[in-house]
């Protein structure tokens, strides 16, 4: 699933992640995010890492790419 940050600011993206997080099961295993508030990523990928997330930030034109994976099997 694809979620479209751009334009928010910290806290606002991990928010919309926390609401997310409890179906990524059922989303094909993985959420990626676009992002272009650098504090919003940085706790972006806090989150992901203390959720034992595997995680993977691409830098894109305009804004990162944040694709994390669900832990379940």
């Amino acid at each position: 699933m694809l979620i479209d940050t751009r334009g928010l600011k910290h806290p606002e993206p991990l928010e919309k992640l926390r609401e997310i997080a409890p179906t990524m099961c059922s989303l094909d295993g993985y959420v990626e995010l676009l992002i272009d508030d650098e504090k919003a990523l940085k706790q972006v990928k806090v989150y992901a890492a203390v959720s034992g997330c595997p995680y993977e930030v691409k830098k894109l034109d305009d804004c990162y790419s944040i694709r994390i994976e669900s832990t379940c099997g």
